[in-house]
């Protein structure tokens, strides 16, 4: 808002000076109407920019749906809207990322096949 009021304040000094150098009655009434359309240009346009959206911060919107194993969760965000025809965000307002990767306790892995018993019968060649 400084910004703006510092161009104000300067474009009014110069329509001012420019004023009070041709001091006659008819000018003195051109520069009193002028200085009133600068001056609602001006707020105007420094009100009315443009102000593109923007992003919140992502927001965890659900845990792992594992405690392991693989899963996922989502995130999402809000867009901050647009002003005075700014562009609107630009990406997605959710995302879901992998989670609980690691392996679960008790998951087993087949060993190695063993023999556990010798063959009850002896087997003659023909």
């Amino acid at each position: 808002m400084a910004t703006t009021i510092s161009v104000i304040s300067i474009a009014l000094f110069l329509l001012w000076m420019v004023c009070i150098t041709t001091q006659t009655t008819r000018n003195q009434a051109k520069c009193d109407k002028l200085v009133k359309k600068l001056v609602k240009e001006l707020k105007k346009n420094s009100c009315e920019m443009p102000v593109d959206g923007v992003w919140e911060e992502w927001t965890e919107t659900s845990t792992c749906t594992v405690t392991c194993g693989g899963g996922t969760k989502t995130y999402s965000r809000k867009c901050i809207k647009p002003l005075n025809g700014g562009k609107a965000c630009i990406g997605d307002a959710s995302k879901t990322e992998t989670c609980g990767e690691k392996g679960c306790p008790g998951d087993g892995v087949w060993g190695e096949w063993t023999e556990t018993s010798t063959c009850t019968v002896t087997c003659v060649p023909c």
